[in-house]
Parts: C-alpha cells; structure tokens; sequence
C-alpha cells in the first residue's frame, strides 16, 4: 500500500531495529521509514534534541522503545501511550528532561504496567533524595546507582521506587 515503509518491503520480517550510537539528529515525521509492525525500537545514545509521539505513530506494535541518553527536553508520554498502549517498556534516561517531567513519567507509565529500566528508576530514586523536586534536568553526570542494587531485577514498580527513596533517607 502507499503508507508502506521501504524497510517494511525490504525486511518483512523486520521486528527489531537497533539504531543506538548512530549519531542520529532527529527522526522522519510519522517514522515514515520505520515498518509498521516493530516491535522493539532502540534509539538510544544519539543526539536527537526532540522527538514526538508523532514519530512513532505508525509503529502501532511497539512493546519497547528505548532513548536513553539524547538529548530530549519534552516528551509527550500520555498521548504516546495511548497512541501504543501494548508498550511494555520505556527507557527515556539520561536525558535532558525535568525531575518533575520524569517523576510524573514514572508514575503514570507504572501506573499503566509500562516498565522503565531499573538504572533510570534508581537515578531517579538518588535525584530526588538528594535535591528537591525542581524543573532541573536529570543527567547521568548529576546522578549515580547505589553500587550493586542494578543487577537485582531489571525493573522496579513505583512502590520499588518509594521503597528505596524511604531507604535513602
């Protein structure tokens, strides 16, 4: 059909696409390129300054998405759910986005059975016990994982989350 990517023709199989460390600036509008039917999309450690819902709009499949570490500001995470509400994961780290941004990020995507990666939910955890809640970016250079606590179980739930915050303090 006319809104078949080129890749969806050329890799029909195509289910998982890894574009980290791409030096990647920005996405095409609509994701355009990008098949339809991926499951998994990886487009971490680029340097994308924003990204929209609208670019992975036609990718109604997706169960994964992973940007840590661009450099995002915004992130429209409410309509990109309901635009993929099969999303089983999100990793949005390392980026430029606000503890504030982040902290609601966090609940309304577990709130929804949407995962965010331990590491991100630790940095998050140790940002907020050691500032308060401000408009300031969480970056991997403000922040660090509690030695040893990654590698217990890949991802954290918001109670996990509070459980810890109530720890560190």
């Amino acid at each position: 059909g006319g809104n078949s990517s080129m890749l969806s023709l050329l890799l029909p199989s195509l289910t998982h696409l890894n574009l980290a460390h791409n030096q990647l600036l920005s996405l095409p509008p609509e994701s355009s390129l990008l098949p339809g039917h991926l499951l998994q999309l990886d487009i971490s450690y680029n340097h994308l300054l924003s990204v929209s819902a609208e670019n992975f709009a036609a990718l109604s499949s997706l169960l994964s998405l992973h940007m840590e570490s661009n450099r995002l500001h915004k992130f429209d995470h409410e309509l990109f759910h309901r635009q993929h509400p099969r999303l089983q994961e999100l990793g949005i780290c390392d980026n430029e986005l606000s503890l504030t941004l982040m902290h609601n990020m966090l609940i309304y995507m577990s709130d929804r059975g949407v995962h965010l990666p331990a590491s991100c939910l630790l940095r998050l955890a140790h940002s907020k016990d050691t500032k308060s809640l401000t408009d300031e970016p969480v970056t991997a250079a403000q922040t660090c994982s509690p030695a040893g606590v990654g590698g217990i179980h890949p991802y954290w739930t918001t109670r996990d989350v509070l459980a810890m915050v109530t720890l560190l303090v």
